[in-house]
């Protein structure tokens, strides 16, 4: 900071006896100086690693609470309060690193890049490693493993048997997820119709303007629970994701932060709290 000053004082006495286009020159050169040490250190802050997390007392999770049993909002002593598989295990980080955990709700489709900039420490809503995911974060080891269902009005199983057959209909998929990436990725999306919310796609379907949603076989589920007779789904067309299973995210490069993540999904695994958390969360979920 000190060559800043110094550089500052030369160049404001230089400018004094130049043109008004010499100082502009000026100007812009004591910006790009200014951004040479502003730029560390909020990088250093991005990366939000061990050290930094318990510094400031918190893990920040980001998350997009409309994912049952994983993530969704419930009344808890009469405050909305959001709950699920994910909270719990990222509950179980915190823990972990002695420190709190604060919540962070958002669209599910800015969640990489949240994490990317450094607005989160972490993010977890089903998600999924992909190629080009793993450009821009970092996956921790798979703590669920998932698969792709497609969810259409009843009575209408039969119109689609296999992948094929999704190109002549108006799909909706969520906006974000590993499933529209499938879809765009092997040119299904002819009639696509991206979305934030899993819950607007079913009922834009149930309207009449949708022929079927392609969805998380986990939400598939807790749909067909609440639209009883309404939809049913469809299994086994979509292959399931390369990577497998929800990871969670962590900024690139994040290794600390990492081997203490993984080390907290070995031992939920091992001890098979994450199925049993998965179990509790559906009968929490249907109630």
């Amino acid at each position: 900071m000190g060559i800043f000053i110094y550089s500052y004082i030369f160049l404001y006495k230089y400018s004094k006896v130049r043109t008004k286009k010499m100082k502009k020159i000026i100007k812009v050169i004591l910006f790009l100086i200014l951004l040479a040490f502003v730029l560390p250190s909020q990088l250093a802050v991005a990366k939000s690693d061990v050290e930094s997390i318990q510094k400031k007392g918190k893990l920040v999770l980001g998350t997009s609470a409309q994912f049952p049993p994983f993530e969704w909002v419930e009344l808890v002593d009469g405050k909305e309060t959001i709950v699920g598989v994910d909270i719990e295990l990222a509950q179980k980080v915190a823990e972990e690193l002695g420190v709190e955990l604060e919540i962070q709700n958002m669209s599910f489709d800015t969640l990489i890049q949240s994490v990317k900039n450094g607005r989160m420490d972490i993010a977890m809503a089903g998600i999924s490693k992909t190629k080009e995911r793993a450009k821009q974060v970092d996956f921790s080891i798979p703590y669920y493993e998932s698969g792709t269902d497609i969810v259409v009005p009843a009575g209408k199983e039969g119109t689609i048997t296999k992948p094929e057959d999704l190109a002549k209909l108006r799909i909706g998929v969520q906006k974000g997820t590993i499933q529209e990436i499938y879809l765009v990725e092997n040119g299904l999306n002819t009639n696509l119709t991206s979305m934030p919310k899993n819950d607007v796609l079913i009922e834009t379907m149930k309207a009449g303007k949708l022929d079927a949603v392609v969805i998380d076989s986990v939400s598939a589920d807790e749909f067909l629970r609440l639209n009883e007779g309404v939809i049913t789904e469809i299994s086994d067309v979509i292959p399931k994701d390369e990577e497998g299973g929800y990871s969670i995210v962590v900024g690139k490069g994040n290794d600390s932060l990492l081997e203490v993540i993984n080390k907290v999904i070995e031992e939920a695994v091992e001890k098979d709290e994450i199925n049993k958390s998965v179990e509790k969360n559906l009968e929490l979920a249907a109630n």
